[in-house]
């Protein structure tokens, strides 16, 4: 069965791409892009690259081989997603190196080959500086957050994952050439960059407007393998699917927007590095996702909900085991990152000594973060979900927070990077900590419990604006 394919992704010079045409052409419009140019002076294309352009095998093996890795197999299917298997780098590129040897010009379509995926290897090597992520991808709520927070605050959610697994979403990727991905949307239905260190990468994209296409009538299952036999009578529309595709060559980064559904295929032996992140341009696909797994989770154990003692409790943890995050989660989040956004605004409005600041893009676009969240705040204050639900936020004691006061200093350099202004900071002196509770947190209230006080509590702070 041949694909239907009608469209390829546009390459562009990121060197000569503002932020603002990034943000309208491709942010806004949730339209994929390849990126050249990007990746000058990066560690990794130099560590990581052998002269001939292959990957450094034995600098991975000899720097970070005791590293414990996911590999997939990429023959066998489990469940929805491709086997996986626990090894350490060594033992990954043991493997390779045999495989390689006795595949050496064999042909083999990679269907036996291993594929590292999900490397955490920012959290594991904090001190090596592989590479900076463009300023395109700077804005990112996801890992911005995690790098001060964890996601889970419940024990019992936690306690099955170890420190790294959950710990951010920046990944390094290592696969030889037929090694691949299966169809799939990214998680919270994020948006993702991939940056290639070195090889080549054939991708095949699905726009979200045509998405259910590959899935069964009932939307519960989607295709596995666009390249495999693809039984028509559970998937009616898949012959309909119209796809566009592009190849992904060595220092090129491809930005996946929201909701696109995406089948990936290494052409040579691979090094990559990706993101997934999301911001206030596309949390409603977060908030909608979890929306839609927070009722298959509870219609899933309907019928045990006459006997739970907290059958509320259960389908939220059920969603984090399910989803990444449950509503919860998803509020305390959203909360802090709001409030941070308060204490920049803050300072950038009452700077009176630095004009700039208060004149500058970072204004507006924290109003933008905070007008964003207050209108996912009111689509969650419609599910109900939030009474005795024991979720509260007290903001004077969490600007006596150390942590916090982090969080905002690093969202406040991560927004002066964008915008040139490498001086900002989140200053949690004494008099602006006595400015704040003068001029908004004695009017709008110190505690935040449900959807319906984050409303309010952005509606005061729009109002420094």
């Amino acid at each position: 069965m041949g694909l239907k394919i009608e469209g390829e992704v546009e390459k562009v010079d990121g060197k000569r791409l503002s932020y603002t045409d990034f943000v309208e052409k491709y942010l806004v419009q949730n339209r994929p892009v390849i990126l050249t140019g990007l990746m000058d002076n990066w560690r990794a294309c130099k560590d990581w690259v052998l002269d001939n352009g292959d990957p450094n095998l034995p600098f991975f093996s000899k720097y970070f081989g005791n590293s414990g890795v996911q590999v997939a197999d990429c023959g066998t299917k489990e469940f929805t997603d491709q086997k996986r298997v626990e090894m350490s780098v060594f033992e990954f590129i043991d493997q390779w190196t045999q495989l390689s040897a006795t595949r050496k010009d064999s042909g083999t379509d990679g269907n036996s080959l291993l594929y590292l995926k999900d490397w955490h290897f920012v959290k594991e090597y904090p001190d090596y500086v592989a590479y900076s992520t463009p300023k395109f991808f700077c804005d990112d709520w996801l890992n911005l957050y995690l790098d001060k927070y964890p996601m889970h605050n419940d024990p019992d959610t936690c306690q099955n994952r170890n420190e790294i697994s959950c710990s951010d979403y920046r990944f390094v990727y290592v696969g030889a050439k037929g090694t691949w991905t299966p169809l799939h949307a990214d998680v919270f239905r994020s948006y993702s960059w991939s940056a290639n260190v070195c090889g080549r990468k054939q991708w095949y994209f699905l726009p979200p407007s045509q998405c259910h296409l590959v899935f069964d009538r009932h939307m519960k299952s989607s295709v596995y393998n666009i390249f495999e036999e693809v039984c028509k009578s559970k998937f009616t529309g898949f012959e309909e699917a119209i796809w566009c595709e592009c190849t992904q060559e060595q220092n090129e980064i491809i930005f996946v927007p929201s909701g696109w559904y995406h089948q990936v295929h290494n052409q040579e032996d691979t090094v990559s590095i990706n993101h997934n992140w999301f911001n206030g341009h596309n949390i409603s696909w977060v908030w909608d996702l979890l929306l839609r797994e927070y009722h298959e989770a509870s219609e899933y154990i309907e019928d045990i909900k006459d006997i739970c003692d907290d059958f509320e409790g259960l389908c939220q943890r059920n969603l984090a085991a399910n989803a990444g995050m449950n509503f919860y989660d998803f509020f305390i989040f959203m909360v802090r990152f709001s409030f941070a956004n308060l204490v920049l605004l803050c300072n950038l409005t009452s700077d009176k000594k630095n004009l700039s600041w208060s004149s500058s893009q970072v204004v507006p676009h924290v109003i933008f973060n905070l007008k964003s969240i207050q209108c996912i705040a009111l689509k969650m204050k419609s599910t109900g979900q939030w009474e005795n639900c024991g979720v509260a936020i007290d903001l004077k004691k969490t600007m006596e927070d150390q942590t916090f006061m982090e969080f905002c200093n690093l969202m406040a350099r991560t927004y002066g990077a964008m915008y040139e202004q490498s001086e900002m900071k989140a200053d949690a002196k004494e008099a602006l900590l006595e400015d704040m509770e003068l001029r908004f947190l004695d009017f709008s209230g110190s505690r935040i419990g449900t959807p319906e006080d984050l409303v309010t509590f952005i509606d005061c702070a729009l109002k420094l604006s």
